[in-house]
């Protein structure tokens, strides 16, 4: 713990002050220092290490939550065949969508909204509905990193965000 190699520093220091021309009181002040340095560069590493799994994790998940879209729009367009053919629904494709759907609400609060030809349009559900798939076209998510350097700890920033159809923004 860092607390308790900074109590102990804090005793050496005393023992360096009143007794400053000992070689064993100045070494043992080096040595706790260094100890000390070891300790909270382990920790950086540690915090470091543990922000690129969480990164590596939100990356993963936006990409399945592309990939859930990407199928969801699949069956939207066999649906709307089936309807344009015999202009009835197609049941067992809207069931599968409606698992699908399930998935993916598992990563991100999603509200529906079908259309007359039986066409799901998805939106987040939250309080601003923004839509992730509409028209039949699918609004991706994306991560983006960027490194950030804060009061002297370097680090990484990330951000999720939905591209708006068209713009690239």
């Amino acid at each position: 713990r860092v607390s308790s190699v900074r109590e102990r520093g804090c005793v050496s220091w005393s023992d360096v002050a009143n007794d400053p021309t000992l070689y064993t009181n100045r070494s043992t002040v080096l040595n706790k220092g260094a100890s000390l340095e070891q300790q909270v560069n382990n920790y950086l590493d540690t915090g470091y290490s543990l922000n690129q799994q969480v990164n590596a994790h939100i990356t993963s998940a936006a990409d399945k939550v592309n990939s859930l879209l990407g199928q969801i729009s699949d069956l939207n367009t066999q649906v709307n065949n089936v309807y344009l053919q015999t202009n009835a629904p197609a049941n067992d494709l809207k069931d599968k969508r409606d698992e699908i759907i399930k998935q993916l609400n598992q990563y991100i609060d999603v509200k529906t909204h079908e259309t007359a030809s039986g066409i799901a349009d998805i939106y987040t559900g939250a309080s601003v509905n923004i839509p992730l798939l509409t028209d039949n076209r699918v609004v991706s998510l994306e991560a983006d990193y960027r490194t950030v350097d804060e009061s002297g700890l370097h680090g990484e920033e990330l951000d999720v965000w939905i591209e708006q159809p068209g713009t690239g923004q």
